[in-house]
């Protein structure tokens, strides 16, 4: 890429200067196109701070750790499945109590009704006795 931006350079000087670049000229591009090219010293400097094939068998380890605990498609859709029955037995339960909060109201004013009529038969025959002179 260096070499293509270099010529193009060049191309660009010689049209605008109509001056013929010469070897000194293109000797100082070149140069200073190596200069911002990386040393062995640069290139050694970054290998150490690159990561080891040991590096990245242990980073590996220590993902397949992190994984190890977590549950598997197959574990989750049969949690899935319990929940579901969960739910179909709490809404049973739920349709039942509904029913038994039913039943005991029903009970409850038939209770009442009964109390109420006991009370008047009471009433009656307390009326029946003391005409016929039983009470």
């Amino acid at each position: 890429m260096t070499w293509f931006l270099t010529s193009i350079y060049l191309s660009h000087m010689e049209e605008k200067n109509n001056n013929p670049t010469t070897l000194e000229d293109l000797a100082a591009i070149v140069k200073e196109g190596f200069s911002e090219m990386a040393t062995k010293n640069d290139l050694e400097e970054i290998r150490g701070q690159m990561a080891t094939k040991n590096d990245l068998e242990n980073l590996a380890t220590m993902v397949k750790h992190g994984f190890d605990g977590m549950a598997t498609k197959e574990e989750l859709h049969n949690l899935h499945e319990i929940v579901q029955d969960i739910a179909e037995e709490l809404n049973a339960t739920h349709a039942d109590v509904s029913y038994i909060r039913n039943t005991v109201n029903n009970l409850v004013l038939n209770d009442v009704a009964q109390d109420e009529s006991i009370e008047k038969l009471t009433s009656r025959v307390g009326l029946l006795e003391r005409k016929t002179g039983l009470a």
